[in-house]
């Protein structure tokens, strides 16, 4: 490790030591549960962070709004009920309720009201309850939503409240709840009002609603520990505000031992490890979300840090593909209050094993009626015994040679050449190097290239043409041969509307050809032509066509 992240890391450690000594003497906050409602806990952790940094009226504001209060009204749109199933299904609700108040031992207590203006809770009774998520909808057996107001919005509510939907039919079905899934659902509604999440897994009221009588009959201990615990927070919280008494929250401190590794010279195609150190220098977790912002990048990680504690990530970077420096990083996302994202980053020179001198890719201008001959060198650039076994193009217009240089096994001569009857304008093709190394079975060199004449652009598009746009409309269109200058004799369209001018430039190895539309096309699709005659004879007519989209009869 470079002796500057030392120095970094031990200051970093020395800072989070004094500053755990200051607040050893503050009264500990209370510890969040982790599967309690995400919006509620949010605006937890800003209290806990308000009375920690000692602003107790922002703490104030925060808090007041997710007090649950001792008595809370539930309001139940019985109305909407089935008559055959109305007495079962009400005492199924009332049930939940009674469950709920006994193993909260009144601490708080839920009652029904037939004031629907004062109500808590709302339960909505309905013959479907259907949810959109992303898009997609679909029918569910309950929905409940709990409501937190926002500080210092106008006309918001002053306190939670919660809106249970819940089905009187099974979704997807003509069939009637069971009264033990009325019970599991408003007991779930319940628990939602009291700042629980809904959960995927079974052994509660918080977990899936099945409409059978296997449905979960009263909450969890683990869902009762979890509902107290939030009350007994909340009323520590509100303690706290009132009293002016700032808290010491617990809070993880992530402390990394170096931000980036330099893996050195690789092969291409090797695979590149690294091993970042992170440490955990607070007294509360610290959770990690690693991912790496590149394909070639594998991270295998400690998502979780105890306080303390050491953890590590693991990565593993595949060069295959890539020449010279490169850079790859791992984005990270933790729970940290002080350094929620971070960015470690990994580096290389990649060194092919076999190169191409002086590129892997090239450009070449074809010659009209001759061989066009183009060379390279290929380098070995390890202590293999690699061998280049054959070479071959992808074209049959081109011809691939290949030998050693003065006899030299670990550079190669590469011979390319194109012929004639290649076509003119603009193509590529591969040419192909065999090798016997397991490393780099082949090296390709990538080659592009223009011949004759060359259109740009190949076709005119004259735009997409209303009643309202300007007139006249103009496109240009250049004739380009790099490697002699050629003349054109005539230009000419198919459409008297279309107006041409053509100048020629370079000495006449460009020519450019300007065509201007004044109005007069029908509404509908257009397709013409334009015609270029020149005295060269490999393309002595260009034909180049030319559309358009009319949107309205457009006059002169």
């Amino acid at each position: 490790m470079k002796l500057k992240n030392i120095y970094a890391f031990l200051l970093a450690m020395l800072a989070v030591s004094v500053c755990l000594a200051q607040n050893a003497t503050r009264p500990q906050a209370p510890v969040l549960p982790k599967d309690m409602n995400q919006t509620e806990h949010e605006q937890l952790y800003k209290v806990i962070n308000s009375l920690a940094n000692g602003e107790f009226e922002s703490a104030s504001l925060l808090i007041e709004p997710l007090m649950v209060p001792s008595n809370v009204k539930i309001y139940a749109s019985w109305s909407a009920l089935p008559k055959a199933n109305r007495d079962e299904y009400r005492k199924a609700a009332q049930d939940a309720v009674n469950t709920w108040n006994s193993l909260l031992a009144n601490s708080v207590k839920f009652e029904f009201t037939e004031n629907e203006e004062n109500a808590n809770i709302h339960i909505l009774f309905e013959y479907d309850v259907a949810q959109i998520t992303a898009g997609q909808f679909r029918l569910v057996s309950t929905d409940s939503r709990l409501a937190i107001p926002k500080p210092g919005q106008a006309n918001n509510p002053t306190s939670r409240s919660s809106l249970m939907r819940v089905a009187t039919m099974q979704p997807y079905t003509e069939m009637a709840q069971p009264a033990m899934s009325i019970n599991h659902m408003v007991s779930q509604g319940l628990g939602v009002y009291l700042g629980l999440a809904v959960s995927p897994s079974e052994g509660g009221v918080m977990g899936p609603v099945w409409t059978t009588n296997d449905a979960a009959k009263t909450p969890s201990e683990a869902e009762v520990k979890m509902a107290k615990d939030l009350l007994n927070a909340r009323r520590q919280l509100m303690e706290a505000c009132k009293n002016k008494v700032a808290l010491y929250m617990p809070k993880p401190k992530m402390v990394i031992e170096a931000m980036e590794i330099d893996g050195g010279k690789s092969m291409r195609g090797d695979t590149v490890h690294y091993t970042f150190k992170i440490k955990n220098a607070g007294d509360a977790p610290l959770t990690i979300d690693a991912k790496p912002n590149c394909g070639c990048t594998v991270a295998n990680y400690d998502k979780e840090i105890a306080p303390g504690a050491e953890g590590k990530i693991e990565a593993e970077l595949k060069t295959g593909g890539f020449r010279g420096p490169i850079v790859k990083a791992i984005d990270l996302t933790t729970n940290d209050p002080d350094s929620t994202r971070a960015s470690l980053r990994m580096t290389t020179n990649v060194v092919a094993p076999i190169t191409i001198v002086p590129s892997e890719t090239v450009n070449l201008v074809l010659e009209d009626s001759t061989v066009t001959k183009y060379e390279a060198e290929l380098d070995i650039n390890v202590d293999e015994a690699i061998e280049i076994t054959k070479v071959s193009s992808s074209v049959p217009y081109v011809e691939a040679k290949v030998a050693p240089v003065n006899g030299d096994p670990k550079k190669y001569r590469l011979l390319v050449e194109v012929k004639p009857e290649a076509p003119v304008g603009r193509g590529a093709f591969l040419v192909t190097a065999m090798t016997n190394s397991s490393r780099e079975p082949q090296v390709n060199l990538s080659v592009s290239y223009e011949k004759g004449i060359i259109v740009t652009p190949a076709q005119v598009y004259m735009g997409t043409i209303q009643t309202n746009t300007p007139l006249p409309i103009e496109q240009i269109v250049t004739l380009v041969k790099r490697t002699n200058g050629f003349q054109v004799e005539k230009v000419e369209s198919d459409d008297p509307t279309i107006q041409i001018q053509h100048e020629s430039l370079e000495n006449g190895t460009q020519h450019r050809i300007i065509l201007r539309y004044n109005g007069g096309w029908q509404s509908g699709q257009i397709r013409h032509k334009l015609t270029v005659k020149t005295n060269d004879s490999k393309q002595p007519t260009i034909e180049i066509p030319v559309f358009a989209s009319v949107i309205g009869a457009s006059e002169k």
